[in-house]
């Protein structure tokens, strides 16, 4: 299912690679038809900020920057070829005003960017260390399966990864004790008190086999922004 996945997410960058510098040219065009017709009293280097924007689905930087670069080239060309109009102060201000604009989304753009292929290659590291543990890995939001490996699958006498990760929530594998214990955990992290990052807790298998796994939370954690939470388990039967 995995394998699926990364080959479908391949497939939808390859085709955004494709397309979206079709639609940027013809919007640019379009822009700039518009800007020549306009006169220079009119902010006619605004709407580039639109073509810089899709650089939001490009996968490199220096496509972000060839989209400014491009974008601020037409809205200088702009300004030499509009029919002459406006006050020239104004003018001019509105066009350090749309080159401001361009600039500032191209940097917005790269950032957000950079933190995407942060949080890939952290997802990236955690799946292949959890696929390589003989020790069962978890990582939920608010208790719905994010990743899992197949030795927390085997713990838990799952049939298969995409079963666990079809799970609305683990609370069901332990009983009521143990789910408003997990819950208070929950609560206490989000207000950023301290929780114990070892214990035992009582849970069941689908096949009502009764284990106590052993579970531990890592210092290291995804980032906060993720919400999610690293759980290592091991276990033993009752």
């Amino acid at each position: 299912m995995q394998g699926r996945y990364g080959e479908h997410y391949n497939f939808m960058k390859y085709r955004a690679s494709v397309a979206i510098p079709i639609i940027a040219t013809v919007l640019a065009s379009l822009f700039f038809a518009l800007d020549l017709l306009l006169p220079l009293g009119v902010a006619g280097g605004v709407p580039y900020v639109a073509v810089v924007l899709l650089g939001a689905w490009l996968p490199r930087e220096r496509h972000v920057l060839g989209l400014a670069l491009a974008t601020s080239a037409l809205t200088l060309i702009g300004y030499l070829l509009s029919p002459s109009g406006g006050v020239i102060w104004m003018v001019l201000a509105n066009r350090a005003l749309a080159l401001f604009a361009i600039w500032v989304s191209a940097i917005l753009i790269i950032q957000r960017n950079r933190r995407g292929v942060s949080l890939a290659g952290s997802e990236a590291s955690y799946r292949d260390l959890a696929q390589g543990s003989s020790q069962g890995l978890l990582i939920h939001r608010d208790f719905k399966p994010l990743l899992v490996n197949d030795a927390w699958v085997k713990i838990f006498g799952l049939g298969s990864i995409g079963e666990a990760l079809a799970l609305e929530s683990i609370l069901p594998l332990v009983p009521g004790q143990e789910q408003e214990r997990f819950k208070e955990f929950a609560r206490a992290r989000a207000h950023g008190e301290a929780t114990p990052s070892h214990y035992r807790y009582q849970a069941i298998r689908p096949d009502g086999t009764w284990i106590w796994p052993g579970n531990w939370e890592p210092t290291m954690s995804l980032p906060s922004q993720s919400g999610a939470t690293i759980c290592w388990q091991r276990s033993r039967p009752c």
